[in-house]
């Protein structure tokens, strides 16, 4: 599995409690407070905010000591907000996010709303959410609700969209949706940081089950990377995560790899077979079928395959320089258009003798630009 390391901006916090729910650092109002009511009186945390038809919208997490919900308010100017009376969300009875909801992360597709959220089975007690070391993961899953109107939801399917994970924070673009969330090992006593997650889908739904773990690298002290939150700024993503120092609850800005790095295609050659050997005195005239694989999480488009060079004594015959290859979604295979024709000094030789590379060139449709690369010789 890879591991991806982020870029901390900043060892010192860049908001601390008793401001952090409020964008105006001069003033210690929060934005939206606790009440009185039931459903959230004890704890109101964890906005996803989405900014539609001139209008801020925002989705929090609701506590009343013993379950967690999902609520909504609007705001004109993102600090005086005007919130909906009662939860928009909440666990449905009997079903694996029975006990609790929370943790949401919007986004408009341009025809509905799409929420990602935690659910859980049992109450998470309220001393233990932001917990990140010496715990029993509380079975929390991540599922997808969809509104047309941010208040009515519909959970679409009886099961989550991604098991043992909480805290999603999802990005959508070129066709992708990526998701950043914090992996919960079900049942487990987790005795390190909990590690932070990346993984892609082509739908929302169905998740690349190869996931990528991140590591922040600020600080040996900070208690994990919880509650991420994602933006792609030019070609680089920003994480916002909260973590914990010494009991204190900070949030900190940390920049991440380039998008070019986690989303591109990845084309790599697959397999390598030989069709014919015509022996010619001393040479032997070699065809090559080629097969190449997109490992993702990008799809790849146009793809052309060019020999480079060879160990001495071979040749190549192919009329064509670039060898075509055409069009790969992710995990897919396919073979060039033409195979590859080859003059081998000496006797017939095996696949296993030869050292060939490769210019593999091709167009990515998460970034839009063309690749070009050379691949290490398949022995």
């Amino acid at each position: 599995m890879s591991s991806f390391k982020w870029k901390s901006l900043s060892n010192q916090p860049m908001l601390i409690p008793g401001i952090s729910q409020d964008t105006r650092p001069d003033d210690k109002n929060p934005v939206v407070t606790l009440r009185t009511r039931g459903w959230d009186s004890h704890q109101v945390d964890l906005p996803s905010v989405v900014y539609h038809d001139g209008i801020y919208r925002m989705w929090f997490s609701g506590f009343d000591g013993f379950h967690w919900r999902i609520g909504f308010a609007e705001s004109e100017d993102g600090i005086t907000w005007d919130d909906h009376p009662h939860p928009v969300l909440e666990g449905t009875a009997e079903a694996w996010d029975s006990d609790g909801v929370w943790s949401s992360s919007v986004l408009w597709d341009g025809t509905s709303y799409m929420m990602w959220y935690a659910g859980t089975r049992r109450s998470i007690p309220h001393q233990d959410r932001n917990a990140a070391i010496s715990h029993v993961s509380q079975s929390s899953d991540i599922g997808l609700t969809t509104s047309m109107d941010g208040l009515v939801w519909v959970k679409q399917g009886t099961e989550p969209v991604l098991k043992e994970g909480d805290s999603p924070s999802v990005f959508y673009a070129n066709g992708i949706y990526r998701l950043w969330y914090n992996f919960t090992p079900r049942g487990k006593v987790v005795t390190t940081p909990i590690p932070l997650r990346y993984t892609t889908s082509q739908n929302g739904i169905s998740w690349r089950s190869d996931t990528r773990d991140l590591q922040a690298t600020n600080s040996a002290l900070d208690m994990g990377v919880r509650h991420p939150s994602v933006l792609l700024c030019g070609d680089q993503y920003l994480l916002w995560y909260h973590t914990t120092t010494f009991q204190k609850s900070k949030l900190r800005l940390i920049k991440g790899f380039e998008a070019r790095a986690m989303d591109v295609a990845r084309i790599r050659l697959n397999d390598l077979r030989i069709v014919d050997i015509n022996p010619h005195g001393d040479w032997s005239e070699m065809s090559l079928e080629l097969v190449f694989v997109n490992e993702g999480p990008g799809d790849a488009q146009a793809i052309e395959v060019k020999l480079l060079e060879t160990e001495s004594g071979v040749r190549s015959l192919s009329p064509a320089p670039i060898l075509q290859v055409g069009d790969l979604m992710v995990n897919q295979t396919a073979r060039t258009v033409e195979p590859l024709r080859l003059l081998i000094q000496g006797p017939p030789q095996t696949t296993d003798t030869l050292n060939l590379f490769w210019q593999i060139a091709y167009t990515d449709t998460v970034m839009g630009d063309r690749q070009v690369y050379k691949t290490e010789p398949m022995t």
